[in-house]
């Protein structure tokens, strides 16, 4: 079994994830955000994992890009004009019904459930239920991507703080509060998100 120093880095490693994809898709990107991204440590480790952004990604002037990425993020997820829902609840019927991945007519392209819809209800009373309230300067609605993904940042952080203090049986829960959340929540829709955003993405 690993020690429990490793199983903190583990978990850090996976917290630090959470977290930066919880930034992408909150708001716009910020210069903080791109200088991240364009960082040589960054571009090294998603080159590793088999990534790569390509070199009009590197190579724009930053002032540039951050307009072409604001413009993209609005057309995506904002509108007006015809856009995909970042919220769970959209993706997953009223009677727990996932969309179907290729179905064009479902999932924030005329939609298969409803915003506000039990997704959303059962989305806050996980957040009550791990013992974290919703993000004090987010206003939207609390099943949009990047609040379930700030959600498993913090059981993440809590779960290595745990690893770090020797807490192993504690460490033990949060790992649970991350599975339970991945199967009942994200793996039930962000595939078929993701689908949709990368079909419908111009940058």
């Amino acid at each position: 079994m690993h020690n429990y120093c490793e199983m903190s880095e583990f978990a850090f490693v996976r917290a630090n994830i959470y977290r930066f994809l919880s930034m992408v898709y909150l708001r716009e990107p910020t210069r903080e955000v791109l200088d991240q991204l364009r960082a040589p440590e960054f571009l090294t480790a998603i080159s590793e994992l088999g990534g790569e952004f390509g070199e009009d990604f590197t190579e724009t002037p930053p002032e540039k890009l951050l307009e072409d990425l604001a413009v993209e993020y609005a057309r995506l997820f904002l509108g007006p004009g015809k856009h995909l829902s970042p919220h769970e609840s959209v993706y997953v019927g009223p009677c727990g019904k996932e969309a179907e991945r290729g179905d064009l007519r479902s999932a924030g392209l005329g939609r298969v459930g409803l915003l506000w819809g039990d997704a959303t209800v059962q989305v806050v009373d996980q957040i009550e239920e791990f013992g974290f309230g919703l993000l004090p300067d987010y206003n939207g609605l609390p099943d949009h991507i990047g609040v379930e993904l700030e959600l498993m940042h913090r059981l993440a952080r809590s779960e290595g703080q745990a690893w770090e203090d020797g807490l192993e049986g504690q460490a033990i829960d949060f790992l649970k509060k991350q599975l339970h959340f991945l199967q009942e929540h994200l793996t039930r829709w962000v595939p078929t998100f993701c689908d949709k955003v990368e079909a419908f993405a111009v940058h």
